[in-house]
C-alpha cells in the first residue's frame, strides 16, 4: 500500500500433480499470470491474509523454475517481474509526473517520447497494457493516447483498448501558434494526433 510494491515469498510446494505457488500480494484481485508458461492459470486471493495462490502442474512448476534460472533470478523475482514488468512501472511513473507537474508538460512529454522510442514491440505492449493510473487533464490524456496509438503502429504492436475510452479534445490545439504554420500542421500531423484534434509536427521517432 501507499505506492509500495508487495513483496513475494514462494512457499513450499506439495508433491502432488496440482502444485501450488503461494506468494503475498496486496489488493491484486483476480488476475491471469504466467501466460507465457502455459495456459493462463487461476489466482485465488484469501482476503484475511492477502495470500495469492497460483495452481500449476508439476511440469509448469519446473518450467517456471527453469526460466527463472535462465534469467538469473529466483522464482520469486521472476514471478513478480512477469506480473509487474518494470517498463509498466516506468510508464505509470511518467504519466504521474505529467499529471502532478503540468508546468513541466513539455519536459514530461519529451521523457515519455524517449521512453517509447527505446522500447521494442513486446516491451511497449507490456508498458502500456493498462491506462495511466494518474488522473490526466484532457489535453495530456489525449496526447498520451495519441503517442501510444502512433507508437503501436510503428512497432507493429497490439493497440491497447483503453485509448479508445479517452474522450477526444473538443477544440483543436496547434503546436505552433503562428497562423502561417497551421496548414502545414493540419497536413503533417500523424493521424492518431489529428483524430484527437492535436496538430503537431512530430511524434514518436522525432522530438516534439
Amino acid at each position: 500500500r501507499g505506492g509500495r510494491r508487495a513483496g513475494v515469498a514462494i512457499g513450499a510446494l506439495p508433491a502432488d500433480s496440482n502444485e501450488v505457488l503461494s506468494y503475498l500480494v496486496a489488493d491484486m484481485g483476480q488476475y491471469d499470470v504466467l501466460t507465457s508458461v502455459g495456459s493462463p492459470v487461476s489466482c485465488l486471493v484469501v482476503a484475511k491474509t492477502g495470500q495469492l495462490q497460483v495452481r500449476v502442474s508439476a511440469d509448469e512448476r519446473e518450467r517456471i523454475r527453469q526460466r527463472a534460472e535462465d534469467a538469473g533470478m529466483t522464482v520469486s523475482e521472476w514471478v513478480l517481474r512477469r506480473l509487474l514488468p518494470p517498463v509498466e512501472d516506468e510508464f505509470q511513473g511518467l504519466c504521474r509526473e505529467l499529471a502532478e507537474r503540468p508546468e513541466f508538460r513539455a519536459h514530461a512529454l519529451a521523457h515519455l517520447h524517449d521512453f517509447f522510442r527505446r522500447l521494442g514491440g513486446r516491451e511497449f505492449s507490456l508498458a502500456v497494457r493498462f491506462p495511466p493510473q494518474a488522473e490526466l487533464a484532457p489535453f495530456e490524456a489525449n496526447y498520451v493516447a495519441a503517442m501510444v496509438e502512433y507508437a503501436a503502429v510503428l512497432k507493429a504492436a497490439p493497440m491497447p483498448d483503453w485509448t479508445r475510452d479517452v474522450p477526444l479534445l473538443e477544440k483543436p490545439w496547434f503546436a505552433a501558434p503562428e497562423r502561417s504554420l497551421r496548414l502545414h500542421l493540419l497536413t503533417q500531423s500523424p493521424s492518431p494526433f489529428r483524430r484527437r484534434n492535436l496538430f503537431v509536427d512530430a511524434s514518436v521517432g522525432s522530438r516534439v
